[in-house]
């Protein structure tokens, strides 16, 4: 019989254990890690790893983009000005002296 187990990223176990599993990953990813998994990660201990510390900095983080990821309309919003940002970036970038005349 061949098992293959799966393993999963760290970082699934610490957005688990944080209690972000469902602002990260769709139901139906969330629906193919095993209950008992999800279990155990939610009861592992925060300093079960070094360096834990960056997990509060990036829950903090989340906490500030949920909302956002929340309507549809402001998530819209975000990637078009995103796209717009990078696109006038590019066009400033591609003429001479176009960057000394902005500062201006």
């Amino acid at each position: 019989m061949n098992h293959n187990r799966k393993s999963y990223d760290t970082a699934i176990k610490h957005i688990t254990r944080n209690g972000l599993l469902n602002h990260i990953l769709s139901n139906e990813q969330i629906a193919a890690i095993p209950c008992f998994n999800i279990s155990r990660w939610k009861q592992e201990s925060n300093d079960k790893y070094q360096f834990c510390e960056v997990n509060k900095i990036i829950k903090e983080e989340i906490e500030l983009i949920k909302p956002i990821n929340q309507s549809f309309k402001i998530k819209k919003i975000n990637e078009c000005y995103f796209k717009l940002a990078d696109t006038f970036y590019k066009v400033i970038s591609q003429v001479k002296g176009m960057k000394s005349i902005i500062k201006e």
